[in-house]
């Protein structure tokens, strides 16, 4: 316990020692900057207290901007509050300091270095006791409360010193009037002032932009007038100091401004609501320890029987309570109910507004009167879909109108109706003549709030289920113009929609999102979100019907995230990704045609393979790729041949479905590439050929964003160009900006491919030895369906002239030096009808499995005597046979005949048995040994392996070969 207390008291003073290491770093640079600039201006002839406060400022902007990108210090938007507040108040006493000094008789130069001495000091001590404190109190609050007041007074003070310095150096430069340099200087300052505001302190949006700074001039006019008029009147005692009378006169009226612009400049401004339930489901200790004062109102949701027939009891004492933990803040009762006015009596106490519906079965108007009596605001609620023309009539007697923004008023995570922004478009048309404000409940996100233009937004999930609701709250108010996550609540959007297609379409039986949208999050993906479907027996009505189904997303991304949706349901390369566009890359298959795409395009399936985002099976339990082999790159998809084919041609080929009156058919089509497609294909290639030779040579199938880091290291020839090319093409794919496309790239391009296969070909081919397993010809009692192992010795089925003649024209063309047998019979007639006995190298670990008691016997038999053997084979484990041997000895005796194969450096062919070859194949496929009986070794049937020098063996299958011993093989298979 001791020590783990030494260790966190290390830790806490290690932390310590980095926080104060950064402050000198940041200190001395700021500190730096402070004075040079401070002495450039005061040089220029700046009054020096102008020239000071010009320096700390620029000093603090620096070392606020260190903090924030080099140091990651950043505290969201109460940390700014307090930055501003503390270095102000360093500010001003600095100020104070320099002021009295200079008074004293010091030199403005030499009295300014004593006023950044204590403004240091100040600093630091505000930092550790204010700024980076993580305690939070009843300070936290009240500075929240009056965030607003606290940055308008900060930018305030800004915008003069920008206009007294402005009118400064004007003055020197220039030998203009006054009255003109001051009018000058005046503007600069409010468009400073309100740059700031509009971005930092009032969200305000686009559309408002213009109307807001008309306004936000007039008033700032109007003020600059109170100032005027208080500087003459100062002016007749003598006092006429313009920058200093500036900011006197400026402090005097600075209540009066900010008033104005608060209720009439910044009306657009949102205020945000926590909507709780009154009901005793509600936790409101809970609900407060997560929004503590920090939303602008609270919304209490009323909900009885007659509005919906299994609401919950209504418990008022809820409200009562709430009234009680959130004082001084505004709240809002929604009274959904058929019969409103039973409800206001014994509510509107403990409340300021009441809403009720317009659909009710009283006199709305009366009820309205009945609020209006008990001298509380009005709101009326309508739905998405209802017609405002019927409550025109109610809207002068209306405080604010309150749109509900989804179908199912009380439901969480729904999403947003386009009904509602048609009707919140009218209401704003209208708001203006009839003197109402607009509220809106439902559906908000922070992905769509920039679309809801109402004055009152309340929210329920999107703040409550944050995992920073004060961040949440702050975010909404601001349009979440300052909202990083909206791409990955695309994503999180994506993978429940998904799952929910899935799990409800009864032919769907795998649904996996795979490539770079599986690993990483959708804004750092490189291209469109892709999606692998595989149904039982594809038609086109199941086709069409996934395919509708995803099409009701559109809708909902257009309007909760503006983003437009894309489906492609093509097979192959093209993209249509844009910054704007969300495409779902749909790749539906079959069984059928799942196992002939892992058949034909090895590469892409097994990169598919490494996907953890699954519904349902997992798409390798229908069917799988084990490997990657080298002949893959020749006849393959992804491969040198496939990918210079569309090279050569300018085109990029891919394949879709064809429905018609015969059925389905997988056609081929090509799009004739265009400037993006190009550079985006050269990408394509690059990064798939050393992608998939990386994982082959390794024999692991991986994922590496720096995947040319492993290429090169294996194949070095021209690194650095290469990585500079491969680097160019990514950093043009991300952003999505194009260069002019040249016979230079496509050189460069099929230079790479050319270096490649030469480094290839002589590594897996000229530089390489090729071994040939073949499982011996039949044997009589291999007929009968025995086990015949090592012990029974029979010899070959005979075979005729037709079939001797075509295995010695095979063998011939695989060039065989040197060949091995197992001592069996049947193997070494086998070997001997293919090669001189003299030439045959016997080697008893190629000798089939010892069945021990069993040889000879059939399962049946087995089965009667030795029944702990079946039950261990049901248990997923290797027993040995009465006798006899299991698979892990037959895997030992296998791997030390291995051992002497790697010395041969001439082709050499190897007969031996069925155990032996399951053995090897499920080595070097990475099956599992428990699946090795599902195994299917053929006859006769030469199964190439390649030695490269110093990795070992790689297994070179054909197609045919691939498909008919491993086609009955799966990772999870009983």
């Amino acid at each position: 316990m001791r020590s783990f207390y030494r260790v966190k008291f290390y830790m806490a003073e290690r932390s310590k020692l980095t926080s104060f290491r950064n402050f000198l770093i940041v200190g001395s640079i700021s500190t730096i900057a402070n004075y040079l600039i401070f002495i450039s201006f005061f040089a220029f002839g700046i009054q020096y207290i102008l020239s000071s406060s010009i320096g700390y400022l620029s000093g603090v902007v620096i070392g606020y901007l260190l903090r924030k990108y080099l140091f990651k210090q950043g505290r969201g938007e109460l940390g700014f509050i307090k930055f501003i507040i503390l270095y102000s108040a360093s500010l001003v006493l600095g100020l104070v300091l320099l002021f009295g000094l200079v008074n004293f008789g010091f030199v403005p130069s030499v009295a300014y270095i004593f006023s950044i001495i204590l403004t240091t000091f100040t600093n630091l001590i505000g930092q550790e006791l204010f700024l980076y404190s993580d305690k939070r109190g009843k300070l936290d609050f009240i500075l929240y409360r009056y965030r607003y007041l606290i940055r308008y007074i900060v930018i305030g003070f800004g915008s003069l010193l920008i206009e007294v310095l402005f009118i400064e150096i004007v003055k020197k430069i220039f030998s203009i009037p006054s009255v003109y340099v001051i009018l000058f200087g005046f503007l600069v300052g409010v468009v400073f002032s309100f740059i700031l505001n509009y971005r930092i302190n009032f969200s305000v949006s686009k559309k408002h932009n213009l109307r807001t700074f008309n306004i936000f001039l007039l008033i700032s006019i109007f003020s600059f007038g109170l100032n005027l008029a208080l500087l003459s009147y100062f002016a007749k005692f003598g006092y006429f100091n313009y920058e200093f009378m500036r900011f006197f006169t400026a402090g005097c009226i600075f209540m009066i401004s900010y008033t104005l612009h608060r209720r009439i400049t910044f009306v657009n401004v949102k205020n945000v609501g926590v909507a709780i339930y009154l009901n005793k489901s509600e936790n409101i200790p809970q609900v407060k320890a997560k929004i503590h004062f920090y939303p602008d109102f609270i919304h209490m949701d009323l909900v009885d029987r007659t509005y919906n027939k299994n609401a919950k009891k209504v418990d008022l004492s809820i409200g009562r309570k709430i009234s009680r933990e959130w004082p001084g803040i505004e709240k809002m009762i929604h009274i959904m109910s058929k019969y409103p006015s039973r409800w206001i009596n014994p509510t509107y106490k403990f409340v300021d507004w009441i809403i009720i519906h317009s659909e009710i079965q009283e006199d709305l108007a009366e009820v309205i009167s009945l609020c209006k009596q008990y001298g509380k605001k009005v709101g009326v609620s309508i739905s998405y879909d209802s017609n405002i023309r019927e409550l025109i009539k109610y809207l002068p007697q209306t405080d604010m109108v309150q749109i509900l923004g989804i179908a199912k008023p009380g439901e969480s995570n729904q999403h947003l109706h386009h009904a509602a922004l048609e009707n919140l478009m009218i209401l704003n048309s209208l708001k203006d003549q009839f003197k109402f404000d607009i509220g809106f409940d439902g559906g908000v996100k922070l992905s769509n709030i920039a679309k809801i233009d109402a004055k009152y937004v309340v929210s329920a999930s999107t703040i409550l289920d944050a995992d920073d609701s004060r961040k949440a709250i702050y975010d909404l108010k601001t349009n979440s113009r300052f909202y990083t996550e909206t791409y990955s609540d695309i994503q999180n959007f994506f993978l429940r929609e998904i799952e929910r297609i899935i799990k409800t379409t009864d032919c769907i039986l795998s649904g996996t999102i795979v490539g770079s949208s599986s690993r990483e999050k959708l804004h750092e993906a490189i291209g469109d979100i892709d999606l692998i479907i595989i149904v039982d027996k594809l038609s086109k009505r199941k086709f069409n019907d996934i395919l509708s189904q995803f099409e009701k997303l559109r809708e909902i991304l257009m309007i909760d995230y503006n983003q437009n949706f894309v489906i492609n349901s093509s097979f192959g390369p093209l993209k249509m990704n844009t910054p704007d566009n969300v495409v779902l890359h749909l790749m539906i298959y079959d069984r059928k045609g799942h196992k002939a795409h892992c058949l034909s395009s090895p590469f892409t399936c097994y990169d598919w393979q490494l996907s953890d985002k699954y519904v349902k099976e997992k798409m390798e339990n229908i069917y799988k790729v084990h490997t990657l082999q080298p002949n893959f790159f020749l006849d393959k998809r992804r491969g040198l041949i496939d990918y210079t084919k569309d090279l050569k041609s300018n085109s990029i080929s891919y394949r879709e479905y064809k429905f018609d009156n015969k059925g389905m058919n997988e056609i081929t089509r090509t799009k004739k590439m265009e400037n993006r497609d190009y550079f985006e294909f050269s990408y394509h290639v690059m990064k798939f050929i050393m992608t998939n030779f990386v994982k082959m040579y390794s024999r692991k199938n991986f994922f590496t964003k720096n995947i040319e880091t492993e290429y090169f290291k294996i194949y070095p020839s021209k690194k650095r160009k290469y990585q500079k090319i491969f680097t160019t093409l990514r950093k043009m794919k991300e952003e999505v900006h194009y260069r002019k496309w040249s016979n230079s790239h496509k050189k460069d391009l099929f230079e790479f491919l050319e270096d490649f296969q030469f480094q290839f070909q002589k590594q897996f081919g000229s530089h390489a030895t090729r071994y040939y397993f073949m499982r011996h010809f039949k044997s009589e009692m291999n007929e009968a369906s025995r086990f015949v192992g090592s012990i029974s010795n029979p010899g070959i089925v005979r075979l005729d002239s037709k079939q001797k003649s075509y295995l010695e024209s095979m063998i011939k063309q695989l060039k065989i030096m040197k060949t091995f047998s197992s001592p069996s019979r049947r193997a070494l007639e086998s070997a001997e009808l293919l090669a001189p006995s003299s030439k045959i190298v016997i080697n008893s670990n190629l000798s089939e499995i010892n069945y021990g008691l069993v040889d000879g016997k059939t399962y049946d038999f087995l089965k009667d005597n030795f029944p702990n053997v079946v039950r261990a084979w049901d248990a997923k484990k290797d027993p040995r046979f009465p006798k006899g041997e299991n698979l892990a000895d037959v895997e030992v005796r296998l791997v030390s005949f291995l051992e002497i194969l790697k010395k041969e450096t001439q082709n050499t062919l190897i007969f031996t048995h069925n155990v032996i070859l399951r053995c090897l194949l499920g080595m070097h496929y990475n099956i599992p040994r428990v699946d090795w009986y599902k195994i299917n070794i053929p006859y006769g049937d030469p199964l190439e392996f390649i030695n490269v020098k110093g990795r070992g063996l790689y297994p070179n299958l054909t197609t045919e070969q691939i498909e008919k011993t491993l086609g009955n093989v799966t990772s999870n298979s009983n």
